[in-house]
């Protein structure tokens, strides 16, 4: 079955917090990030680390977005962390 580029990203992002979700039952942004990055150091298909990076992308602009509209506060690290909506959408 094929799939488009969009439920990929979409299944890499489920299979991350479900990840999460089974491990410790903690989801954050941060957890999410860490998680998916995880996943990119130890996969070896080309095609699905790109699928990832790209999972990366979204989750980091949604997050920036999130933040731009109303609460200018992340947990990061544990801990939050204020967020000038100026500031370019990255990694966590």
């Amino acid at each position: 079955m094929f799939r488009s580029e969009e439920e990929k990203i979409n299944i890499v992002i489920g299979e991350a917090i479900l990840t999460l979700l089974e491990d410790s039952g903690v989801f954050s942004t941060h957890t999410l990030s860490t998680q998916l990055t995880k996943m990119l150091n130890v996969e070896i298909d080309a095609v699905r680390c790109e699928i990832i990076r790209e999972a990366i992308r979204q989750t980091s602009k949604l997050l920036a977005i999130a933040l731009c509209s109303g609460n200018s506060y992340a947990d990061t690290k544990g801990g939050l962390a204020r967020i000038s909506c100026r500031q370019s959408t990255r990694h966590w």
